[in-house]
């Protein structure tokens, strides 16, 4: 499913920045994951009540990675039975409280985390957080790479259900995901367990090979059932941000256009990935070429260049897509940036 650009209507709290959830597209977008395994959606990715909603009333769970977000989830009836922990590097204190809600399903990725974790809740169950270094190169902040003594441990107690991996969006293709495979089942003498796939899962929707491995490495009995952590790929495609021309001015014979959002308002992606966001009017695209910025006085807020049409001035709307993930999460109010409002479209 390609990024919408759909014009945007008016409506209540008309002001911007504004991430707009396009509904019924997100839905189909999460049935169509939920077909190839059971979906838990990271919050951490767009924490709005409204996504967490629809989540919640389509049946998936919820990846969760700290205690703000397992309260966001109580306060909406959520079961601690529909939450997968991550946070392998968890303090004791909010090890005790995770589980004194009820949470009893863990990524780990080391003996002394999963002894913490049964230390407060005997009954937990453990995805062990395998590090995709092997097949991407790039060292992660989680994940293990000798993984056997864990599984060992976890299967003596009768803990284990599974493993895990995450890949990148700038790694994740078919090439990793069989290496990552490969190194994981060439590794355990566990079977039939839960496999869960985090990072970039455009290629299990739609790339062939991508669910042929899947499927092959399935038939082989090394796991019964497949996770999912559509977090990017789910929101990117469905919510556009609805942004406005602060300022048009001319600087070194260069047409410039300041709007009020930034690359704090959580479009760091530009700046973290070199992303090329995509910008639009509600007109569409033009031929004149405009550097485009942030609110900010940061030099590092700059937006990229984009051509939009001639005649553009302060007020005029603008619709930035691919960009509805992290946004709302990692938006800051440095320099003035206002926080993102929320609305949703059906």
């Amino acid at each position: 499913m390609m990024g919408i650009m759909p014009t945007i209507e008016k409506s209540e709290g008309d002001k911007t920045p504004a991430l707009v959830l396009h509904r019924e597209p997100f839905l189909r977008l999460l049935r169509e994951y939920q077909k190839i395994g059971r979906v838990f959606y990271p919050v951490k990715s767009n924490s709005a009540r409204e996504i967490l909603t629809l989540v919640r009333d389509s049946g998936a769970g919820f990846l969760v990675s700290c205690p703000f977000y397992l309260d966001a989830l109580i306060g909406l009836g959520v079961g601690a039975d529909k939450i997968l922990y991550d946070n392998c590097a968890a303090e004791g204190e909010e090890i005790k409280r995770v589980c004194a809600a009820g949470v009893r399903f863990f990524y780990t990725d080391s003996g002394e985390h999963a002894a913490e974790v049964k230390a407060h809740t005997p009954h937990a169950r453990f995805l062990i957080k395998v590090s995709a270094e092997p097949a991407t190169g790039k060292r992660g902040k989680y994940g293990v790479v000798d993984f056997s003594a864990l599984e060992e441990q976890l299967s003596g107690a009768g803990a284990l259900d599974g493993f895990g991996f995450y890949i990148p969006d700038s790694s994740f293709c078919a090439e990793t995901l069989e290496k990552e495979l490969d190194f994981i089942f060439s590794r355990t003498s566990s079977k039939r367990l839960m496999l869960n796939i985090g990072g970039s899962l455009k290629g299990l929707l739609h790339g062939q090979r991508e669910r042929s491995l899947l499927a092959s490495h399935r038939e082989r009995g090394f796991f019964e059932e497949v996770l999912l952590e559509p977090g990017r790929n789910l929101l990117n495609p469905c919510i556009v941000m609805e942004t406005r021309v602060m300022k048009r001015r001319t600087l070194n014979g260069v047409e410039r256009l300041h709007v009020d959002a930034s690359i704090y308002s959580g479009l760091m992606d530009v700046y973290i990935e070199g992303k090329k966001l995509i910008i639009r009017t509600e007109g569409g695209a033009g031929d004149t070429p405009y550097e485009v910025y942030g609110k900010t006085s940061d030099s590092a807020d700059f937006l990229g260049v984009h051509r939009l049409p001639e005649n553009l001035a302060a007020g005029d709307k603008l619709l930035i897509a691919d960009c509805g993930a992290y946004c709302r999460d990692m938006d800051q109010a440095y320099g003035g940036a206002k926080r993102l409002a929320f609305r949703v479209f059906h």
